[in-house]
């Protein structure tokens, strides 16, 4: 803030303190004037006049210029992300994502059709953030409008071909960008570009579930792309991008986007470099080259379809004895993550409540097969029939011989779907 100069009005200090509760609360300016003993004209220069951040902190907190490649890959990849994609130590591994930044209806009606969103059905803005595997925020690109010639693809695409905050000299040969599948009609173009792109693999029209392996690769994916997820959310949490921006602060939305993320990589980083995962990540990788035995076998015999081949199990039988009692360390292996076990509560309490309920058929060709039937979360018309072949108890080391799910990536091995949720019913 050394470029500001200090007024009989306010201080440099005050000056900062406003824009920073601008920025994080989201106040309007006649509330923060009465906050801070100002008038509305005085916070409004106040803001404009702390926007030399980005002349005097921003170059040094953000952008492709501020960071050389190799301190990027040396301290902003995670060991996860090198052990899971990388062949060479000097690749780079980036996480791109777009965001929403919803802003009021414009009275220009050019604006307001090219900031018109027919996906969210409202008016936005979208801002390109482009993260390491740790959280470190690299660069914010845009805003741009939110018609339908402003996509995920097609943002990369100007990106990259108008050399953006010269991102093409940054970027090297067989760097990796890990994207979402609204990437996917640019994947092509990032190819041909020379860089190695990850994406999750996209269901082929007609078919219900996708195979083991593109299964598998999608989890090896999502692993290392939640950052940009998590990144997205730590920047809503700055509540003037998680409201709606008064049209009067349109023209300061990129300033104000790149400003915040210099401050989070300077004072509120993303730290995921645990050692646990490089553990999950070696099992990950010899997983991912199994296939679905239980899935062989349940297509085999026509499990999914015969009806006459199971048995409802009672709650007050003995059939479930032997059902292994696993620990959340073994689920955790089964899973590999906690997002199954996060979603565990809200799926036993509807299943266990006066209006669910689990369904548990055991096999008659084997006693150690269960048959369950899962309500999905998203479509009341959807319900999973999961496959679970346990160990009796002959064997700790492997409690669960296998799994099989029919929902669209159920047959992956990567990590179990709807696992914690059965067995939190079993139990119960």
């Amino acid at each position: 803030m050394s470029t500001v100069r200090s007024s009989g009005v306010r201080s440099v200090r005050t000056c900062l303190g406003v824009f920073l509760t601008k920025l994080r609360v989201g106040l309007s300016n006649k509330f923060l004037g009465t906050v801070f003993g100002l008038k509305t004209s005085q916070v409004q220069r106040i803001i404009h006049a702390a926007r030399t951040l980005m002349e005097t902190f921003v170059p040094h907190t953000l952008g492709f210029q501020h960071i050389s490649h190799g301190d990027f890959v040396t301290n902003h990849t995670t060991p996860v992300a090198k052990q899971l994609f990388t062949t060479d130590p000097r690749q780079a591994v980036i996480v791109l994502d777009g965001t929403y930044i919803f802003i009021k209806k414009s009275s220009d009606y050019h604006f307001q059709r090219m900031s018109y969103s027919m996906h969210k059905h409202r008016p936005l803005v979208k801002p390109m953030i482009i993260v390491g595997t740790g959280g470190y925020i690299l660069s914010i690109l845009g805003p741009y409008f939110a018609d339908g010639h402003n996509n995920d693809a097609s943002i990369t695409k100007h990106a990259i071909t108008n050399n953006l905050e010269n991102i093409t000299p940054w970027l090297q040969d067989d760097d990796i960008c890990i994207v979402d599948r609204g990437f996917r009609y640019a994947v092509q173009y990032l190819e041909d570009q020379g860089y190695m792109v990850k994406m999750p693999v996209c269901l082929v029209k007609g078919k219900k579930q996708l195979t083991t392996n593109e299964a598998n690769l999608t989890r090896l994916e999502t692993k290392c792309r939640w950052v940009v997820e998590s990144t997205n959310a730590r920047m809503k949490q700055f509540h003037f991008f998680g409201k709606v921006v008064p049209n009067t602060m349109i023209c300061s939305i990129a300033d104000l986007a790149k400003i915040t993320g210099g401050i989070l990589n300077k004072y509120k980083r993303l730290l995921v470099c645990n050692p646990e995962n490089e553990e999950v990540s070696k099992k990950m990788l010899d997983r991912f080259v199994l296939e679905n035995s239980l899935q062989t076998y349940v297509e085999q015999n026509n499990l999914i379809r015969r009806r006459t081949v199971y048995l409802p199990i009672n709650a007050s039988g003995t059939v479930l004895e032997k059902f292994p009692k696993l620990t959340e360390e073994m689920l955790r292996d089964i899973t590999l993550g906690i997002y199954q076990l996060k979603q565990a509560p809200g799926y036993t309490r509807e299943h266990l409540s006066e209006s669910g309920n689990y369904e548990l058929l055991l096999c008659k060709e084997s006693e150690t097969l269960l048959q369950v039937k899962i309500q999905s979360r998203h479509s009341k018309s959807t319900i999973h029939t999961l496959w679970i072949d346990y160990n009796d108890g002959s064997s700790e080391e492997k409690p669960v011989n296998g799994l099989y799910c029919t929902c669209k990536v159920g047959a992956r091995l990567v990590a179990a779907v709807h696992m914690w949720q059965v067995c939190c019913g079993i139990w119960d």
